[in-house]
């Protein structure tokens, strides 16, 4: 992954005002699309609050990074601490467990809004594919450019 923007942030709930504005202003610089900004901003931050309730930051701060691979933008959520349980959480995690457990439901809306999750020596990787929504909206636009086109071929 190619890094292009990093963020260190205290591991404490006043951060989360941090991690949104550096969110937003990653999606406003790179033009990433409002499709895609609040699936970022929900993945990034439940994912912060998973590793804060759970403890297992050995130290008081983590990083952010943004960066790209591809066709695809990514966010490493990094933290010096043991990944084995979060990893475990993530890869055993089943869709008919009960989410009525606050972690349970943390984990079912992380993989719901990241096309994929891959766990890196001290971080996690939260992974969108932008080419689903770029192709949609390659069709919107030649659809709406025909219609407009055909508009003014009527008036002439």
């Amino acid at each position: 992954m190619k890094i292009r923007e990093k963020l260190t942030v205290e591991a404490n709930p006043e951060s989360f005002n941090e991690i949104e504005k550096y969110i937003e202003w990653v999606c406003d610089y790179y033009n990433i699309s409002d499709h895609y900004y609040g699936n970022i901003l929900m993945a990034v931050t439940e994912m912060v609050k998973h590793i804060n309730e759970e403890n297992i930051l050995e130290e008081s701060k983590y990083n952010i990074e943004f960066g790209t691979e591809q066709e695809n933008i990514c966010f490493v959520v990094r933290f010096p601490a043991h990944l084995k349980y979060i990893r475990y959480t993530f890869e055993h995690f089943n869709e008919k467990q009960d989410l009525i457990d606050p972690k349970v439901r943390r984990v079912f809306v992380i993989k719901s809004l990241c096309d994929e999750i891959t766990f890196e020596i001290d971080g996690i990787k939260l992974i969108f594919k932008i080419e689903k929504i770029t192709e949609e909206a390659g069709k919107h636009r030649t659809k709406e450019i025909s219609s407009y086109l055909n508009k003014i071929k009527e008036r002439i």
